[in-house]
């Protein structure tokens, strides 16, 4: 979580812990009909959770005619009885989640539409719950282009996104793989390229190391021993495999390959456990040969732009890091990427458009700044790719934390629990 955010939660708990001491009495909740999620059983135990407070009335049937307006909408909606000072008063929340980011962009979105939610803490009853990633939890750049591919099941996905600097100088991107099987989830930042294998069980991914000048002309020596024992190679593979990043300051980028095993029900744990960094250099750019069974190392740029190509590939063994020796470029295994909009701070971005994507047994649906799984209200934004459940969407959603010159949304991955 970013820190703006944490320190606005931490505000809200605080004021949420005041309000508890007010004898809550417990709610009813018109989310039981949360068909996206879900169906509220009574007897679901109660968890602590994030929620929005839209409203608290003196009379329930104000509270409760608010209820059933923001039910209409497609919210999952709790009523909350307490007493203030000896008077009873009845409080209206909503989205109750036990992801603290995902409130956070709820009250923001609502906030900028003209309402005024109040982030609370709270207990609830569940009837799935709905999580929010943010695809690159490192710098944005100046811009960022946000791309994505699905296999022909659609049953998985890899979406990234990818920075620039102001003169289009190489950033590390960020990326987030989901799989329907076992409802897991790889997120990684700092890497220069990923990839998947033709058959979608195993991926690649070139991690990204950036060496910078702290004073003076020149990268520190320490900097680059750093990296050299970070990588576990010798300090002369880390200086003759380094390439610049930037045409105005010394700054030099470095690349190793990971491959990660997703195929089978895994957990998000199993993945980031079993990927394997390989003891060589090399990855600014990373592909599959057509068969899958060699993975291919992309020489280093010879410009430092961010869409610089490698000019030469060297195929390696995925399991023994076993050199197999140069690879013909027309025997790499192609993506079909999808290209989203460049997310820019001149660029405005739509987020309320009318969008619909094909899931399966549902409906996914984007209108009004808002996602709407199976008519139920997910978070807001507007989705632009989901997996074949609608366990993982793909949307641009709302940026709460985003500094005045920067975009105020980005690209994020909904993770959707309960029954689907």
């Amino acid at each position: 979580m970013r820190g703006s955010t944490a320190r606005r939660l931490a505000l809200a708990a605080l004021i949420a812990s005041a309000a508890g001491a007010c004898e809550d009495k417990g709610s009813s909740g018109a989310g039981g009909r949360a068909r996206g999620v879900g169906a509220v059983s009574p007897d679901s135990p109660l968890v602590a959770v994030s929620a929005i407070q839209l409203g608290s009335y003196g009379k329930a049937s104000s509270a409760r005619a608010l209820v059933d307006s923001l039910d209409r909408e497609g919210w999952a909606t709790s009523l909350r009885e307490a007493t203030v000072n000896g008077r009873k008063v009845f409080r209206v929340q909503l989205a109750p989640t036990l992801s603290a980011d995902l409130a956070a962009r709820i009250a923001y979105a609502l906030g900028k539409a003209g309402r005024q939610p109040l982030l609370v803490r709270d207990s609830a009853r569940l009837a799935g719950n709905v999580e929010v990633f943010p695809v690159n939890r490192g710098t944005h750049g100046m811009s960022a282009q946000t791309r994505w591919v699905l296999p022909p099941d659609r049953r998985a996905m890899l979406v990234v996104e990818d920075p620039v600097g102001v003169e289009a100088e190489a950033i590390p991107n960020g990326f987030i793989f989901a799989t329907d099987d076992g409802q897991a989830m790889l997120a990684q930042d700092s890497v220069w390229d990923v990839t998947p294998s033709p058959d979608w069980t195993r991926l690649a991914y070139g991690k990204a190391y950036v060496l910078n000048a702290s004073e003076g002309e020149a990268v520190p020596e320490a900097t680059w021993r750093r990296v050299a024992a970070a990588v576990k190679l010798p300090l002369d593979s880390v200086r003759r495999n380094a390439f610049m990043t930037s045409g105005m300051v010394p700054a030099y980028g470095f690349a190793q390959p990971v491959v990660a095993d997703v195929s089978g029900p895994t957990t998000d744990a199993s993945i980031s456990r079993g990927a394997r960094t390989l003891p060589i250099a090399g990855g600014w750019r990373v592909r599959w040969t057509t068969d899958g069974k060699v993975l291919a190392i992309g020489a280093k740029p010879e410009r430092v732009q961010d869409d610089s190509p490698s000019m030469s590939w060297i195929g390696v063994d995925p399991d023994s890091a076993v050199v197999r020796g140069p690879v013909d470029p027309g025997n790499l295994e192609g993506i079909d990427w999808v290209e989203g909009p460049v997310i820019d701070i001149s660029v405005p971005i739509d987020v309320a458009e009318t969008r619909s994507l094909a899931i399966e047994k549902g409906t996914l649906e984007s209108r009004g700044g808002w996602i709407r799984l199976d008519g139920r209200i997910i978070g807001p934004g507007i989705a632009v790719a989901a997996t074949r459940s609608g366990r993982f969407i793909v949307a641009l959603a709302p940026r709460p934390d985003a500094k005045e010159y920067e975009a105020t949304v980005e690209p994020v991955v909904y993770r959707v629990g309960g029954s689907r």
